[in-house]
């Protein structure tokens, strides 16, 4: 696959959160507005999807907008929004260059030179840590107790004695794996259950009545199927993911939903094996084997749980399922998994950014005069209309303001090598604007959206910058850390006295500490700008 089109979107904790949750709630709903009427596996698909989302912090470019589509998520930079350069409002790009080397970041409300309040930035510093310790304490505690939990079962079950039995031994040739399968008993066990998944042992109880073939088959088929959907790796992933998402009640709503759908989808397993007029012997066995027990077993598949009378309900109302449910759920599963996993906003961006790059429509220039109609092949003008070499050399995708939706970001050079700049293409309410940025404003561009910056002359000011919103005029941007010269009249790079590093004053060598922390993020991705890469990102 070209490397263009592997353009997979990152996500954070919290949008992984927030859209499993909406897909869970939606299973959720269909599952009681539709409980008998799919088959049981619909429903375990569907909880494996919610769980992909929960657990995969990607998301891929589909030809709609995803499940968040409408949601703008500041990543990455949550509290930077509101700052800008000057202590302005909004940043015309006819001044850029000046604006640029001017001051320290301050807030919208306030005039020129008002910084950060550093006692601001010092306690939204510490909430952000104190919030992730809060959530690593929680996760490592729950990851604990599942992993105690997990090793005191499996130590109390290799206690168990083997089954030597002539049905025992037959039904395991009838049903070999290319997994070794065991059948042991636990004395004092109050029904059968099922744990292990590369060699997975049948443990059932020290007085199971081997006489009655006609129950132990019913029993040890429904652990077979645990067996073949390896539920007890899935429970397993569900725990992962209640361990990271402890604190999103739908997920919990998840990880206890499973469970029972595990018990439900076997049972219909069950049930289809042995013939649906067979299900109320069934459901009579299953109500002898009843066991009550205490505690969450997570890794454990049982063949029967206190949710008996759910169980028996649904047993005997099993039929058949008609080629029109099927259909529906196969249907319901794909667009739950299209829905979570198609990269938001990615679609009406890609098509009107990558239409005007390939020379299909126009784009709204930002000038100092207001917003000027042009095209791609205006581009080298708008930096030095005398220049016949000037053109766009290669381009880059990248989410500048932190929205989710990417901006290209053109590089546009001339023949001397020291004039152009990049030109950065923003959408905004249905239409694409484009912004100059001189050749010293934006450089070292990083896949976070941050790059460095330097005044014209390269020796009073320079450092770490990032935009934090478009407007139709011009962007807000945000000094995170740079230095300033001492003396603004400096032609020299001597008497670097001011330093500022996230927003609060620093030393010279805190500065140059986060000089190299930029150095080590990952360089944004350009591509030469020709039409076979167009058509890659693009289509054709």
């Amino acid at each position: 696959m070209n490397p263009l089109q592997m353009n997979l979107m990152q996500m954070n904790l919290l949008q992984m959160s927030l859209s499993g949750a909406i897909l869970i709630l939606v299973i959720a709903v269909i599952r009681a507005i539709a409980a008998e009427r799919l088959p049981r596996k619909t429903y375990l698909a569907l909880w494996g999807v919610a769980l992909a989302r929960l657990l995969v912090p990607v998301s891929f470019p589909l030809p709609f907008g995803g499940i968040l589509s409408g949601l703008r998520w500041r990543v990455g930079r949550p509290w930077n929004a509101g700052v800008i350069a000057d202590g302005s409002s909004e940043i015309n790009v006819g001044a850029i260059g000046e604006g640029m080397g001017n001051g320290a970041v301050s807030a919208i409300s306030g005039g020129a030179d008002q910084t950060m309040p550093v006692a601001s930035s010092h306690w939204i510093t510490l909430t952000a840590w104190a919030v992730a310790a809060i959530w690593a304490v929680f996760a490592v505690c729950f990851a604990l107790y599942f992993v105690l939990v997990w090793m005191r079962c499996r130590r109390e079950f290799q206690t168990a004695l083997p089954v030597h039995n002539e049905f025992a031994e037959r039904w395991l040739q009838e049903h070999s794996l290319r997994r070794r399968i065991e059948i042991r008993r636990v004395p004092g066990l109050s029904s059968p259950l099922t744990y292990g998944i590369v060699y997975p042992v049948i443990l059932m109880p020290g007085n199971t009545d081997w006489k009655d073939e006609h129950q132990a088959r019913y029993v040890l088929f429904h652990e077979y199927v645990h067996i073949c959907h390896f539920d007890a790796l899935w429970k397993g992933i569900a725990a992962a993911a209640l361990c990271l998402h402890w604190f999103n009640p739908l997920v919990w709503v998840l990880f206890f939903s499973l469970q029972q759908d595990i018990e439900l989808e076997c049972d219909e397993c069950v049930v289809r094996y042995f013939g649906w007029k067979r299900r109320k012997e069934y459901a009579e066995i299953l109500l002898q084997m009843e066991g009550i027990r205490s505690g969450l077993v997570p890794f454990n598949s049982y063949f029967s749980k206190n949710t008996t009378e759910k169980r028996i309900n649904s047993i005997m109302k099993f039929h058949k399922k008609g080629k029109l449910a099927l259909f529906g759920a196969v249907i319901l599963v794909v667009a739950g998994a299209a829905a979570v996993f198609a990269a938001p906003g990615t679609s009406g961006r890609s098509t009107d950014i990558g239409n005007i790059l390939k020379g299909e429509g126009e784009f709204l220039y930002a000038s100092e005069n207001g917003p000027v109609s042009s095209k791609i092949e205006d581009v080298p003008g708008l930096f030095d209309p005398e220049d016949p070499y000037m053109k766009i050399w290669n381009f880059a995708q990248v989410d500048l303001d932190g929205d989710d939706e990417e901006e290209a970001v053109l590089f546009v050079f001339g023949a001397a090598g020291d004039t152009g700049g990049s030109l950065v293409l923003h959408q905004m309410g249905g239409k694409v604007y484009g912004y100059r940025m001189d050749y010293r404003q934006l450089e070292n561009l990083k896949t976070d959206g941050t790059f460095s910056y330097s005044d014209p002359t390269g020796v009073r000011e320079a450092g770490i910058c990032a935009i934090t919103d478009f407007t139709q005029t011009g962007f807000e941007s945000d000094k995170i850390t740079y230095w300033t010269a001492a003396n603004p009249e400096l032609t020299s790079d001597e008497g670097q006295e001011s330093f500022v590093v996230n927003h609060r004053s620093a030393t010279e060598e805190e500065y140059h500490a986060a000089e190299e922390e930029q150095a080590k993020k990952t360089d944004a991705e350009w591509y030469d700008f020709t039409d076979e890469n167009l058509a890659d990102m693009f289509g054709k």
